[in-house]
Protein backbone atom coordinates (compact mmCIF):
# COMPACT_ATOMS: atom_id res chain seq x y z
CA UNK A 1 0.00 0.00 0.00
CA UNK A 2 1.20 3.42 -0.56
CA UNK A 3 1.46 5.92 1.93
CA UNK A 4 -1.33 6.40 4.21
CA UNK A 5 -2.99 9.61 4.15
CA UNK A 6 -6.12 10.84 5.96
CA UNK A 7 -9.46 13.09 4.97
CA UNK A 8 -9.27 16.44 6.48
CA UNK A 9 -10.48 17.08 9.96
CA UNK A 10 -11.83 19.93 11.54
CA UNK A 11 -8.84 22.34 12.01
CA UNK A 12 -8.99 24.66 15.20
CA UNK A 13 -5.96 27.18 16.21
CA UNK A 14 -6.70 26.34 19.84
CA UNK A 15 -5.43 22.55 18.54
CA UNK A 16 -1.93 23.84 18.31
CA UNK A 17 -0.94 21.89 15.09
CA UNK A 18 2.40 21.29 14.86
CA UNK A 19 5.10 19.06 12.68
CA UNK A 20 6.47 17.54 15.46
CA UNK A 21 4.55 14.88 17.65
CA UNK A 22 3.61 11.04 17.30
CA UNK A 23 2.20 10.03 14.46
CA UNK A 24 0.29 6.51 14.00
CA UNK A 25 1.62 6.56 10.40
CA UNK A 26 5.22 6.38 11.53
CA UNK A 27 7.42 3.60 9.87
CA UNK A 28 8.39 1.89 13.21
CA UNK A 29 4.96 2.06 14.42
CA UNK A 30 3.11 0.82 11.13
CA UNK A 31 6.27 -2.27 11.01
CA UNK A 32 5.49 -3.12 15.08
CA UNK A 33 1.56 -3.30 14.27
CA UNK A 34 2.64 -5.01 11.10
CA UNK A 35 4.89 -7.41 13.02
CA UNK A 36 2.18 -8.14 15.80
CA UNK A 37 -0.31 -9.18 13.21
CA UNK A 38 1.83 -11.76 11.79
CA UNK A 39 3.38 -13.50 14.71
CA UNK A 40 1.23 -12.93 17.52
CA UNK A 41 -2.54 -12.65 16.09
CA UNK A 42 -4.90 -10.15 16.50
CA UNK A 43 -4.82 -6.53 17.89
CA UNK A 44 -7.18 -3.92 19.06
CA UNK A 45 -7.48 -0.52 17.75
CA UNK A 46 -9.51 2.46 19.33
CA UNK A 47 -9.97 5.27 16.81
CA UNK A 48 -10.88 8.62 18.81
CA UNK A 49 -12.58 11.29 16.92
CA UNK A 50 -11.59 14.79 16.66
CA UNK A 51 -14.56 17.00 17.81
CA UNK A 52 -16.27 14.12 16.14
CA UNK A 53 -19.02 14.49 18.95
CA UNK A 54 -19.17 10.74 19.37
CA UNK A 55 -17.79 8.23 21.78
CA UNK A 56 -14.99 6.36 20.88
CA UNK A 57 -14.83 2.95 18.65
CA UNK A 58 -12.96 0.23 18.61
CA UNK A 59 -12.30 -2.62 16.72
CA UNK A 60 -10.08 -5.84 16.01
CA UNK A 61 -8.52 -6.78 13.16
CA UNK A 62 -6.49 -9.81 12.23
CA UNK A 63 -4.78 -8.41 8.93
CA UNK A 64 -2.66 -5.67 8.05
CA UNK A 65 -4.18 -4.53 5.00
CA UNK A 66 -7.37 -4.44 6.62
CA UNK A 67 -6.01 -2.49 9.11
CA UNK A 68 -4.71 0.24 6.52
CA UNK A 69 -7.75 0.04 4.49
CA UNK A 70 -9.99 0.91 8.11
CA UNK A 71 -7.52 3.82 8.89
CA UNK A 72 -7.52 5.33 5.44
CA UNK A 73 -11.61 5.32 5.61
CA UNK A 74 -12.75 6.30 8.41
CA UNK A 75 -10.00 7.91 10.17
CA UNK A 76 -9.58 12.02 9.37
CA UNK A 77 -6.83 14.26 10.18
CA UNK A 78 -6.43 14.91 14.09
CA UNK A 79 -8.19 11.75 15.01
CA UNK A 80 -6.38 9.53 17.09
CA UNK A 81 -5.42 5.78 17.41
CA UNK A 82 -4.39 3.60 19.69
CA UNK A 83 -3.34 -0.01 18.96
CA UNK A 84 -2.87 -3.10 21.55
CA UNK A 85 -1.63 -6.81 21.14
CA UNK A 86 -5.28 -8.29 21.82
CA UNK A 87 -3.76 -11.89 23.05
CA UNK A 88 -2.27 -10.51 26.28
CA UNK A 89 -5.93 -9.37 27.13
CA UNK A 90 -7.11 -12.49 26.43
CA UNK A 91 -3.92 -14.12 28.35
CA UNK A 92 -4.49 -12.11 31.55
CA UNK A 93 -8.19 -11.17 31.96
CA UNK A 94 -10.82 -13.04 33.02
CA UNK A 95 -13.33 -13.15 30.34
CA UNK A 96 -16.36 -11.16 31.63
CA UNK A 97 -18.69 -14.18 30.36
CA UNK A 98 -18.32 -17.40 28.48
CA UNK A 99 -20.44 -20.68 28.16
CA UNK A 100 -21.82 -22.71 25.06
CA UNK A 101 -24.33 -21.92 22.84
CA UNK A 102 -27.18 -24.33 23.01
CA UNK A 103 -29.16 -26.64 20.75
CA UNK A 104 -32.20 -25.85 19.79
CA UNK A 105 -33.87 -28.75 22.93
CA UNK A 106 -30.98 -26.34 25.30
CA UNK A 107 -29.06 -29.02 25.80
CA UNK A 108 -25.06 -27.81 25.66
CA UNK A 109 -22.06 -29.82 25.22
CA UNK A 110 -19.79 -31.17 28.04
CA UNK A 111 -16.30 -31.43 25.47
CA UNK A 112 -15.50 -29.97 22.18
CA UNK A 113 -12.45 -29.23 19.79
CA UNK A 114 -12.22 -25.83 20.49
CA UNK A 115 -8.43 -25.61 21.39
CA UNK A 116 -6.97 -28.36 19.75
CA UNK A 117 -7.52 -26.49 16.69
CA UNK A 118 -6.13 -23.92 17.37
CA UNK A 119 -3.00 -25.41 18.62
CA UNK A 120 -2.46 -27.36 15.53
CA UNK A 121 -2.61 -24.34 13.35
CA UNK A 122 -0.72 -22.80 15.07
CA UNK A 123 2.02 -25.58 15.30
CA UNK A 124 1.52 -25.46 11.74
CA UNK A 125 2.35 -22.03 11.32
CA UNK A 126 5.73 -22.10 12.99
CA UNK A 127 6.78 -25.10 11.38
CA UNK A 128 6.23 -23.57 8.04
CA UNK A 129 8.27 -20.53 9.18
CA UNK A 130 10.98 -23.12 10.73
CA UNK A 131 11.34 -25.08 7.59
CA UNK A 132 11.31 -21.67 5.45
CA UNK A 133 14.10 -20.47 7.45
CA UNK A 134 15.82 -23.56 8.68
CA UNK A 135 18.71 -25.71 7.51
CA UNK A 136 17.23 -28.92 5.87
CA UNK A 137 16.91 -32.00 8.40
CA UNK A 138 14.16 -33.14 10.44
CA UNK A 139 12.40 -30.78 12.05
CA UNK A 140 10.15 -31.66 15.50
CA UNK A 141 8.11 -28.50 16.56
CA UNK A 142 5.86 -29.85 19.88
CA UNK A 143 3.16 -28.18 22.16
CA UNK A 144 5.50 -28.89 25.02
CA UNK A 145 8.63 -26.64 22.70
CA UNK A 146 6.42 -23.98 22.06
CA UNK A 147 4.63 -22.94 25.06
CA UNK A 148 2.67 -20.07 22.80
CA UNK A 149 1.44 -22.47 20.54
CA UNK A 150 -1.74 -23.02 22.80
CA UNK A 151 -2.94 -19.55 22.88
CA UNK A 152 -6.14 -18.93 21.57
CA UNK A 153 -6.33 -18.10 17.64
CA UNK A 154 -9.60 -16.48 16.36
CA UNK A 155 -8.21 -15.17 13.10
CA UNK A 156 -10.96 -15.43 10.87
CA UNK A 157 -13.41 -14.94 13.25
CA UNK A 158 -12.09 -11.99 14.08
CA UNK A 159 -11.54 -10.62 10.51
CA UNK A 160 -12.43 -7.32 10.12
CA UNK A 161 -15.19 -6.95 12.72
CA UNK A 162 -16.16 -3.60 14.55
CA UNK A 163 -18.33 -3.10 17.22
Amino acid sequence: MTELKFKPGYRSEADEWTCDGERITAPEKLAAIKKVLEKDGPILVQHKFLRGARAPHEAVFDDYEEFLSYLSEHARAGDKISVWSLWPFMRDTPALAHGKCPAEDGTILKRGAYWMMASAMNIIKLERAAHSTAPKGPQQTSPEATPWANKPQNGHALKGQHK
